[in-house]
């Protein structure tokens, strides 16, 4: 090959390649990111954020719906404790009774909503105190193998419900004729049967419990009978003239199990009781700090006298606290039960048993007064008493 050739060759090889420039810069800039999902993050951070509060809310009204479902039915000793939805009861039950029908108000309970009422309770346990053979308190679940079938008889605003499990086709048909006879007292008009046949053998005298129960609360003005784990209970509102009548047949002994609670409360010393606290009441006025729910130490004397009242009251006693409109609702609420609980401890320091009391707060929902003015809402901060009646 010549060197003209090689020349030549060389200049095509040259007019033939690519020159490449590289420049070498620092880098102090961020690693790459995918911008395109921070919307997305953003998104998600606001809806825990969102979601957070909500939450609380629903676990706020669970708790407080409980509250509120077992001051209804008068179980002071019951302490239920919230996480979301699922609630826990606690305490000591006076009976097998009283601790089912706090579990039943408890998955019953209600609170408000947007479209109306509406169950924030999903789940339910129960972790009572039970005592033991020796006396001291252990935890024991609600349900016995050696038990009859429970059964709850209530009548309230004219109607009968018969509710629970009777264990044979004689005992139902026998407690539903019962019940159509009871039809013919003033007091009762109409029958809901929620009775169910286990279809097991029944306890000798297991049948006459029953009726028994049915023509001892058809007797009462309202009232509840059950037969829980072998233990007969009874509410009941009446007038005077029958008081003795039905606490003979309720007090009679059994055919089957033993006697539990039995509350007969009259209609003249309800009356009466209720008329003693609001002349207390009409001229004084339990006094509290400005949001707080201390009272006021001028108020012992008060106290003192409103003791020696309730100590001759029958029946269950319940505080109620009620506030004006300042402020938010549910502060309100809560700021009224504290002071219910406050008077009622108050109540127990000066004797009366802590079993018959019961701390309610309504917050502003039943004022008295218009709170327009000063002197209306001063009207709406108060403290009432109630007794507590099978028809509440």
């Amino acid at each position: 090959m010549t060197n003209e050739r090689r020349k030549r060759n060389r200049t095509a090889r040259r007019s033939n390649a690519r020159t490449r420039y590289v420049r070498r810069i620092d880098n102090d800039r961020y690693p790459f990111v995918p911008y395109g999902l921070l919307p997305a993050l953003g998104l998600l951070a606001l809806l825990i954020f969102g979601l957070f509060p909500f939450a609380r809310g629903i676990e706020r009204n669970a708790l407080q719906a409980t509250q509120s479902a077992l001051a209804d039915i008068n179980a002071a000793w019951a302490r239920p404790t919230a996480s979301g939805q699922w609630v826990t009861l606690e305490g000591r039950p006076p009976s097998k009774a009283e601790a089912a029908m706090a579990f039943e108000a408890a998955r019953l309970a209600r609170a408000d909503a947007p479209l109306g009422k509406t169950r924030p309770v999903t789940r339910i346990r129960e972790n009572f105190l039970w005592p033991n053979a020796s006396g001291s308190p252990e935890a024991n679940p609600l349900d016995s193998s050696e038990a009859s079938p429970d059964w709850n008889i209530q009548l309230k605003n004219g109607v009968l419900k018969l509710s629970g499990e009777v264990p044979d086709d004689e005992t139902y048909q026998a407690i539903l004729e019962a019940a159509n006879e009871a039809i013919e007292f003033p007091q009762v008009e109409t029958i809901e049967d929620y009775l169910f046949v286990t279809g097991d053998q029944a306890s000798e005298g297991y049948q006459e419990t029953a009726l028994r129960g049915l023509n001892t609360v058809t007797r009462c003005t309202a009232g509840t009978a059950s037969f829980i784990n072998n233990e007969f209970s009874l509410r009941c509102d009446v007038p005077q003239a029958d008081a003795a009548n039905i606490e003979e047949l309720a007090q009679a002994p059994l055919p089957l199990g033993r006697l539990g609670s039995i509350d007969i409360l009259t209609d003249e010393s309800v009356t009466a009781c209720e008329q003693s606290f609001a002349t207390i009441l009409a001229d004084a006025r339990i006094e509290f700090g400005t949001a707080s729910a201390v009272i006021d130490s001028s108020n012992e004397a008060l106290l003192d006298q409103i003791a020696r009242t309730a100590s001759s009251c029958p029946g269950l006693l319940r505080i109620e606290g009620h506030t004006d409109n300042t402020g938010r609702a549910t502060y309100n609420d809560a700021l009224s039960h504290r002071r219910a609980e406050a008077v009622r401890r108050a109540l127990i320091t000066r004797g009366l048993p802590a079993s018959r009391l019961i701390a309610k707060g309504y917050g502003s929902a039943k004022p008295v007064a218009s709170n327009d003015t000063e002197a209306g809402k001063a009207s709406n901060r108060r403290i009432e008493f109630r007794v507590t009646r099978a028809s509440d």
